[in-house]
């Protein structure tokens, strides 16, 4: 019986999400689960249509590894990406795809080989890709769009933000006020480089100011390979790292047009070559049938989600392609 009672409050956590009768149910469980990518319809096209225009979404923070929370995680983006382009290059029947952005970007990593495997997807395929931004596709969320044929923002998009960035805290004075002192034994001068318990000196500025040089100069490689309009001379002076309106970006180069996801996805038919064209989403299995601007988020809740930035586990120091003014 004593059993019985302490069982009694989880089952009557679970039974909502186990019977499906709560709006936005979900199951919590202690590690997140791998999430397999399924097919889904969000507009049929008409009577024995077959031909079909694939959405891929890019959604949040683009970074290569996967996000733990308590109760759960978020699944890699990277990895997301790579599984959804490889279903739409099996499956004959997709003739385009639309990239559907709605990110400030990410780590240079994973912007880059996002991007990477987007143009691998355009060689083997030759399926046309059309970039459709949503709210915001800046600094690596832009790096992933010039990959594609043509980009579309919608008119309140914010976009840009093209430059490189790197953050990292130190506690040198704190812990001098508190009388700690931190002993660090190693190998070479440089081995705790922007180590938070001390200042960085020149040389390990002079050094991480070339590593952002480099990250940049490739950001302006990739966007002159990718805009046949744009030459260094006239990107340069706008890519300093400010962001951009729709208008802004149409009228500098950056974008080939503005309009909405709708319209992103006739111009994918077209390109392809169709008249009419199922257009399906890939997602976990778990989702039900949405529309064209439904999420298709693969992790699990985290309850780490909704806590301030400032009480979130830290992910180190990185180099990101990222506009910070989201955050």
């Amino acid at each position: 019986m004593m059993r019985a009672i302490l069982y009694l409050p989880v089952l009557l956590m679970l039974i909502p999400t186990l019977t499906g009768c709560m709006p936005g149910a979900f199951l919590i469980e202690p590690v997140a689960k791998p999430q397999r990518h399924k097919e889904r319809i969000i507009e049929p096209g008409g009577f024995w249509v077959h031909k079909k225009i694939a959405i891929i979404d890019v959604d949040g923070v683009m970074t290569n590894g996967s996000g733990v929370g308590l109760f759960g995680g978020r699944s890699n983006p990277v990895s997301d990406f790579v599984a959804k382009l490889r279903l739409a290059e099996k499956d004959s029947s997709v003739k385009a795809v639309v990239l559907r952005i709605n990110s400030p970007g990410g780590t240079v990593s994973a912007s880059d080989l996002m991007h990477h495997e987007l143009l691998k997807f355009k060689e083997k395929t030759h399926k046309p890709v059309i970039a459709a931004m949503l709210g915001m596709a800046a600094s690596g969320g832009y790096y992933l769009a010039v990959g594609c044929d043509e980009i579309y923002a919608q008119p309140s998009t914010i976009t840009g933000s093209i430059g490189v960035i790197m953050k990292t805290l130190s506690y040198a004075d704190t812990m001098k006020k508190l009388g700690l002192k931190s002993e660090t034994i190693k190998s070479g001068e440089l081995k705790d480089m922007m180590s938070p318990t001390r200042s960085l000196t020149e040389k390990e500025r002079e050094i991480l100011n070339r590593m952002i040089t480099d990250s940049y100069e490739r950001f302006l490689a990739v966007i002159l390979e990718g805009r046949d309009n744009l030459d260094e001379a006239t990107l340069r002076p706008i890519a300093d790292g400010r962001i951009y309106t729709a208008q802004q970006a149409l009228d500098l180069g950056l974008i080939d047009r503005i309009a909405y996801l709708s319209e992103a996805i006739e111009r994918a038919k077209e390109l392809a070559g169709l008249k009419k064209a199922k257009v399906v989403m890939y997602g976990p299995s778990y989702l039900k049938q949405g529309n064209l601007y439904s999420s298709n988020d693969s992790g699990t809740p985290s309850m780490l989600s909704v806590l301030p930035s400032f009480l979130k586990p830290s992910t180190g120091t990185r180099f990101y392609y990222l506009w910070e003014g989201v955050h």
